[in-house]
């Protein structure tokens, strides 16, 4: 039974990797149907106990920013037009309500909160209150590696939220440890009434040596794998060394890759690490994809691109800030637009769609202050 489930996995792969293939084939440069322009940002008062080291923030509707401040333990809610915080949700470290560790939430409502520990992979459902109602374990149904076809490691971040449809929770981020006839792959889909989880999103053919993916390619770089769910609920997933996203339909159990890419040539490569100094001029040399973000109110999509660094020095880190550009696409998954952000330290992980916008967060010299850029989508003068 499970070598079937290998062959037919295999046989998905190649099929999704050929289509994969025939899509590249668009032009780079798209059509100019679409360019940004910068809107006053945001500026969100913290108090002394939040830093704007921030790796997790949801906004909730056009009404709240929530953010988890992890040396405290708890997730701070601030107005989204006022820019002051509203509320916190303290979780407990010790006794029953006890929730360490975390990665990543899902605020669904003030009764139903969903937390992830990446390290123990535990789902916690806790209140408002901070009262935990529910936790599940996945490790026993994550491992053995070896009893599975595919290998993923669920890894939140911003821009690779925890989300819910239906009674699925969607946990992505990047593969896990590998072993013979196990293949890389991104996506969770843990149902939480069954208690039975499927893994999805297999890695792409620009990752061609599948079984040493973790020496050739950067963790968080390259493995880690953003994605935005749109208004079909389908996922929306770019990998970061890869031209073309993916979408996956959950209903149908299938996946369309559309080319995504930047006007340049990327020929973003796998590499092998030879000293700490060679694995820097790689990371800042080359491009590599980040953020994926659907608009549901313009109905587009914006592909976050990290540039390459030429100039920059080893011993000065203010030197290696790498330049961000943003690729539109339309409902369609067509190319419709590029525009290259002006310089700035962008926190680009941190990347989400609101009313005004594209949200990225820069770094704010205050450091009392959480701190974004919005752009706006405009259409091109024809």
């Amino acid at each position: 039974m499970k070598l079937i489930k290998i062959v037919i996995g295999l046989l998905g792969v190649i099929i999704f990797h050929s289509c994969h293939d025939e899509r590249n084939s668009y032009g780079r440069k798209g059509t100019n149907e679409y360019t940004m322009e910068f809107v006053e940002g945001k500026m969100f008062l913290l108090d002394s106990m939040t830093a704007q080291t921030v790796n997790y923030m949801q906004l909730i509707g056009d009404t709240s920013l929530a953010i988890f401040n992890s040396p405290m333990n708890n997730i701070c809610l601030f107005d989204w037009v006022t820019g002051k915080e509203k509320l916190k949700i303290r979780l407990q470290k010790e006794g029953p309500n006890a929730v360490n560790d975390i990665r990543g939430f899902y605020i669904q409502s003030k009764d139903s909160i969903w937390l992830y520990n990446d390290w123990k992979k535990d789902v916690y459902l806790v209140d408002a209150d901070g009262i935990l109602r529910e936790k599940r374990c996945l490790q026993k149904l994550l491992y053995p590696i070896v009893e599975r076809s595919y290998s993923v490691s669920p890894f939140p971040q911003t821009n690779v939220p925890i989300e819910r449809v239906g009674n699925k929770l969607i946990l992505q981020g990047m593969n896990d440890v590998l072993s013979n006839g196990v293949l890389p792959a991104a996506t969770v889909l843990y149902d939480w009434n069954t208690n039975k989880l499927d893994i999805e999103n297999p890695y792409p053919s620009v990752y061609a040596n599948k079984d040493k993916i973790n020496d050739e390619w950067n963790t968080f770089a390259y493995r880690q794998v953003p994605y935005t769910l749109n208004n079909k609920k389908e996922i929306v997933s770019g990998f970061p060394a890869s031209d073309s996203i993916v979408v996956y339909n959950m209903n149908t159990d299938s996946y369309t890759s559309f080319f995504a890419g930047y006007s340049e040539e990327t020929n973003i490569k796998p590499y092998i690490s030879t000293s700490r100094t060679a694995t820097q001029r790689n990371y800042l040399e080359q491009y590599q994809y980040t953020s994926v973000l659907y608009d549901t109110y313009r109905d587009l999509y914006y592909r976050l691109v990290v540039l390459p660094k030429v100039d920059y020095d080893l011993n000065d880190i203010t030197t290696q800030q790498k330049d961000l550009a943003v690729i539109i696409l339309n409902k369609d998954f067509k190319k419709v637009g590029e525009y290259c952000l002006e310089h700035d330290r962008y926190m680009y992980i941190n990347a989400f769609v609101a009313s005004e916008g594209l949200c990225i967060n820069v770094f704010s010299e205050d450091d009392d202050y959480l701190k974004f850029k919005i752009l706006k989508a405009i259409k091109n003068e024809k």
